[in-house]
């Protein structure tokens, strides 16, 4: 079962960082306007990798026994069609916590919270803090491991 006999699984984000949209993307990325700061958001992204608490990052409503995660990788690149690609490979999610996280990236890429604030706000363990959940027209779900 891809939900309850999973080791683990990797999730792609992708985001149409530029002003003009696309009628090809428009249902499969999240087209974010304004120019992104990549280098900062691959920084807090950092942040994330191996074993934390990822309440901050959870959904309202989320079916677990407890909010400890472990994330095995992530990347974030520039596809050849210029798209902004997220992946994360973790051994299981919360609800919504790719989504969260990935939103929370967006802000730092926008300079509305510092890499160092990421990290801080992961710590925290408190949603509130977080920035809003990413859409999810963006997200694909890319591989399951047993």
């Amino acid at each position: 079962h891809a939900r309850y006999d999973a080791a683990g699984k990797k999730y792609r984000y992708r985001i149409l960082n530029r002003s003009l949209g696309s009628a090809m993307e428009h249902r499969y990325a999240w087209r974010v306007s304004r120019p992104l700061d990549i280098g900062a958001m691959a920084e807090a992204a950092r942040h994330i990798l191996g074993e934390h608490d990822f309440r901050a990052f959870e959904g309202a409503g989320s079916p677990r026994s407890n909010s400890i995660r472990r994330v095995s990788g992530t990347s974030l690149y520039k596809d050849e069609n210029g798209l902004l690609i997220f992946e994360i490979e973790a051994d299981g999610f919360l609800r919504y916590m790719v989504r969260n996280i990935v939103g929370t990236l967006v802000h730092t890429g926008l300079g509305k919270i510092t890499p160092g604030r990421f990290k801080e706000i992961l710590n925290s363990k408190d949603r509130s803090q977080a920035a809003p959940t990413a859409p999810p027209h963006g997200l694909f779900l890319i591989e399951v491991y047993y």
